[in-house]
Protein backbone atom coordinates (compact mmCIF):
# COMPACT_ATOMS: atom_id res chain seq x y z
CA UNK A 1 0.00 0.00 0.00
CA UNK A 2 1.52 3.50 -0.54
CA UNK A 3 2.30 6.08 1.74
CA UNK A 4 -0.91 8.02 3.01
CA UNK A 5 1.00 11.09 2.83
CA UNK A 6 2.53 10.42 -0.69
CA UNK A 7 -1.02 10.16 -1.81
CA UNK A 8 -2.58 12.61 -0.14
CA UNK A 9 0.24 15.28 -1.69
CA UNK A 10 -0.75 13.46 -5.18
CA UNK A 11 -3.94 14.12 -4.28
CA UNK A 12 -3.67 17.83 -3.92
CA UNK A 13 -1.14 18.37 -7.25
CA UNK A 14 -3.74 16.35 -9.60
CA UNK A 15 -6.70 19.16 -7.76
CA UNK A 16 -4.46 21.73 -8.24
CA UNK A 17 -4.06 21.31 -11.75
CA UNK A 18 -7.50 19.91 -12.43
CA UNK A 19 -8.54 23.00 -10.93
CA UNK A 20 -6.62 25.70 -12.68
CA UNK A 21 -7.60 24.21 -15.77
CA UNK A 22 -11.11 24.56 -14.47
CA UNK A 23 -11.20 27.81 -13.22
CA UNK A 24 -9.07 29.01 -16.61
CA UNK A 25 -12.28 30.63 -18.24
CA UNK A 26 -12.82 32.41 -14.75
CA UNK A 27 -9.43 34.20 -15.52
CA UNK A 28 -9.13 32.58 -11.72
CA UNK A 29 -6.12 30.82 -10.54
CA UNK A 30 -6.53 28.26 -7.31
CA UNK A 31 -5.10 31.01 -5.00
CA UNK A 32 -7.51 34.05 -6.49
CA UNK A 33 -10.61 31.63 -6.11
CA UNK A 34 -9.42 31.03 -2.75
CA UNK A 35 -9.27 34.20 -1.85
CA UNK A 36 -12.62 35.10 -3.17
CA UNK A 37 -14.18 31.85 -1.46
CA UNK A 38 -12.74 33.58 1.62
CA UNK A 39 -13.90 36.81 1.34
CA UNK A 40 -17.09 35.88 0.14
CA UNK A 41 -17.47 33.82 3.32
CA UNK A 42 -16.34 36.63 5.74
CA UNK A 43 -16.81 39.86 4.30
CA UNK A 44 -14.27 42.62 5.24
CA UNK A 45 -11.60 40.44 5.95
CA UNK A 46 -8.48 42.32 6.16
CA UNK A 47 -5.77 41.59 3.71
CA UNK A 48 -3.38 40.34 6.27
CA UNK A 49 -5.62 37.44 7.48
CA UNK A 50 -6.33 36.35 4.07
CA UNK A 51 -2.62 35.85 3.83
CA UNK A 52 -2.22 33.65 6.24
CA UNK A 53 -5.44 31.65 5.03
CA UNK A 54 -4.56 31.53 1.22
CA UNK A 55 -0.73 30.48 2.89
CA UNK A 56 1.20 33.41 0.98
CA UNK A 57 2.91 36.34 2.71
CA UNK A 58 0.80 40.09 2.51
CA UNK A 59 2.87 41.30 -0.14
CA UNK A 60 1.58 38.37 -2.01
CA UNK A 61 -1.83 38.86 -1.00
CA UNK A 62 -1.49 42.62 -2.00
CA UNK A 63 -1.05 41.52 -5.58
CA UNK A 64 -3.63 39.14 -5.94
CA UNK A 65 -6.17 41.95 -4.31
CA UNK A 66 -4.74 44.60 -6.49
CA UNK A 67 -5.83 42.16 -9.26
CA UNK A 68 -9.26 41.22 -7.86
CA UNK A 69 -9.93 44.58 -7.85
CA UNK A 70 -8.76 45.65 -10.96
CA UNK A 71 -10.73 42.75 -12.00
CA UNK A 72 -13.90 44.10 -10.28
CA UNK A 73 -14.03 41.26 -8.58
CA UNK A 74 -13.74 42.44 -5.04
CA UNK A 75 -13.35 45.84 -3.30
CA UNK A 76 -10.93 46.70 -0.60
CA UNK A 77 -11.51 50.33 0.30
CA UNK A 78 -10.77 52.58 3.55
CA UNK A 79 -12.56 53.04 6.58
CA UNK A 80 -12.02 55.76 9.25
CA UNK A 81 -10.29 54.86 12.21
CA UNK A 82 -8.50 51.40 10.59
CA UNK A 83 -5.62 53.28 10.04
CA UNK A 84 -3.80 51.74 6.54
CA UNK A 85 -5.65 48.14 7.04
CA UNK A 86 -8.67 47.94 4.10
CA UNK A 87 -11.66 45.37 4.78
CA UNK A 88 -11.82 43.43 1.37
CA UNK A 89 -15.70 43.10 0.35
CA UNK A 90 -16.99 41.08 -2.80
CA UNK A 91 -18.54 43.20 -5.77
CA UNK A 92 -21.81 41.87 -7.32
CA UNK A 93 -19.27 40.62 -10.48
CA UNK A 94 -17.10 39.09 -8.19
CA UNK A 95 -19.96 37.17 -6.44
CA UNK A 96 -21.74 36.04 -9.73
CA UNK A 97 -18.22 34.95 -10.56
CA UNK A 98 -17.04 32.85 -7.67
CA UNK A 99 -20.60 31.41 -8.04
CA UNK A 100 -20.21 30.04 -11.53
CA UNK A 101 -16.51 29.02 -10.55
CA UNK A 102 -17.14 27.02 -7.45
CA UNK A 103 -20.39 25.16 -9.60
CA UNK A 104 -17.57 24.32 -12.04
CA UNK A 105 -15.06 23.30 -9.86
CA UNK A 106 -17.13 21.76 -6.83
CA UNK A 107 -19.23 19.65 -8.80
CA UNK A 108 -16.68 18.15 -11.24
CA UNK A 109 -14.41 17.07 -7.76
CA UNK A 110 -18.00 15.76 -6.27
CA UNK A 111 -18.33 13.47 -9.71
CA UNK A 112 -14.58 12.54 -9.26
CA UNK A 113 -15.58 11.34 -6.05
CA UNK A 114 -18.95 9.42 -7.03
CA UNK A 115 -16.91 7.47 -9.89
CA UNK A 116 -13.90 5.96 -7.19
CA UNK A 117 -17.16 4.63 -5.75
CA UNK A 118 -16.91 7.17 -2.81
CA UNK A 119 -19.59 9.80 -1.23
CA UNK A 120 -18.46 13.11 -1.34
CA UNK A 121 -20.40 13.99 1.76
CA UNK A 122 -19.07 11.34 3.19
CA UNK A 123 -15.48 12.58 2.31
CA UNK A 124 -15.61 16.28 3.27
CA UNK A 125 -16.57 14.88 6.78
CA UNK A 126 -13.42 13.17 7.00
CA UNK A 127 -11.38 15.28 5.24
CA UNK A 128 -12.56 18.02 8.08
CA UNK A 129 -12.01 15.85 11.45
CA UNK A 130 -8.41 14.95 10.13
CA UNK A 131 -8.01 19.03 9.22
CA UNK A 132 -9.27 19.71 12.81
CA UNK A 133 -7.36 17.07 14.32
CA UNK A 134 -3.82 18.79 13.13
CA UNK A 135 -5.08 21.84 14.29
CA UNK A 136 -5.82 20.69 17.43
CA UNK A 137 -2.78 18.62 17.87
CA UNK A 138 -0.28 19.53 15.39
CA UNK A 139 2.82 17.41 15.30
CA UNK A 140 5.61 19.91 15.26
Amino acid sequence: MADLSHLLHELVMAMDAQGERKLAPFGLSMRRFVTLTIVGEHPGVMARHLAAAVGVTEAGMSGIIRDLAEAGLVRAESVPGAGRAKPITLTSVGERRLAAATAALGGSFDDVVRAAGEDPDDLSRSLGRIVAQLEADPAD
